[in-house]
């Protein structure tokens, strides 16, 4: 959390930017540390992705499917997602 410049209040956005950048900078050490490629463009495979939201990789499908706000780019029906695309997912979405 860091203060605004201007009025000297506490701001939000930048506790939710430094928490967003903590973790995706954990799921740099995660993929580092069981071998898992970091694509170009700071991207993973799908099966990489599932593994860092602790869900199976047919619920990343499904969520696609409904409209769930997690992007991903697909060629020649690969996906990939971007790391700091999963770290903000991961963030606004609740626990269960």
């Amino acid at each position: 959390m860091s203060r605004c410049p201007t009025c000297g209040a506490w701001t939000e956005v930048e506790a939710e930017h430094d928490e967003a950048a903590e973790l995706l900078a954990a799921y740099r050490r995660h993929c580092a540390d069981h071998g898992h490629h970091v694509l170009p463009g700071d991207r993973v495979p799908e099966h990489v992705a599932a593994e860092l939201l602790g869900r199976a990789p047919g619920t990343l499908r499904n969520w696609a499917g409904a409209d769930r706000p997690l992007r991903f780019s697909q060629v020649r029906r690969r996906r990939t997602y971007r790391l700091d695309d999963i770290a903000a997912f991961a963030l606004q979405r609740p626990v269960d």
